[in-house]
């Protein structure tokens, strides 16, 4: 059931698909694939919950987002949340 995903490699100049999202003003917006001399640099894995994970060619790259003013239970609670999340991703992707 556990299947590992398999990064491909990109093919510069291919078109390949895109980020799009509704602005404050309910425009459509579209970001593109990153494409250039620093587009190999960080590419991002994935992201959900307030939890980022991406990598670069040496480390994997994590960014926790948690709210503020919690309770040290709640916050440690919060916490291991996005933890799972994030083995669950390392065992998911082969990074």
């Amino acid at each position: 059931m556990n299947t590992k995903k398999e990064k491909v490699e990109m093919v510069p100049g291919k078109r390949y698909r895109g980020y799009g999202f509704l602005n404050e003003f309910r425009e459509f917006c579209f970001e593109p694939e990153a494409v250039g001399s620093q587009a190999d640099r960080i590419k991002q894995v994935a992201q959900k919950e307030g939890v980022t994970m991406s990598y670069s060619k040496q480390y994997i790259l994590l960014r926790v987002k948690l709210k503020r003013g919690l309770t040290a239970m709640t916050l440690a609670q919060e916490l291991m949340t996005k933890f799972q999340l994030i083995i669950k991703w390392l065992k998911e992707y082969d990074i």
